[in-house]
């Protein structure tokens, strides 16, 4: 794949990511089964969903942000080094918000367990 494309695609899915992130932080998405951070903690109640929701927005906001920029930075770099790094930044920056998401929704279902 040119590397152009790859860069145009991690700015694409940064850009979808930090759309979709939006609402969840703003608590405008009510409890559902489709769109959200859904992990069982987070069915709890309405509380520990806007709160779950809230958060792992933020992650997924600040997970965008890594991907903006590699994506920027794909458009000008040497196609050899760039293609790895933005996978790699792609899939490490999901993982980690996944993975923050997942510790704040278990400190919430504690609380409210």
């Amino acid at each position: 794949m040119n590397p152009a494309v790859h860069a145009l695609i991690n700015l694409a899915i940064g850009l979808l990511i930090a759309g979709l992130s939006l609402p969840l932080i703003q608590r405008k998405v009510p409890m559902n089964k489709t769109y959200g951070i859904r992990f069982r903690e987070s069915f709890l109640s309405d509380e520990a969903w806007y709160r779950i929701n809230a958060y792992g927005g933020k992650c997924l906001l600040a997970a965008s942000l890594p991907m903006l920029l590699v994506g920027i930075y794909g458009l000008i770099a040497p196609p050899s080094f760039y293609v790895p790094l933005g996978s790699g930044v792609l899939m490490i920056s999901l993982l980690l918000a996944c993975l923050v998401s997942y510790a704040q929704a278990k400190r919430v279902g504690r609380e409210l367990g």
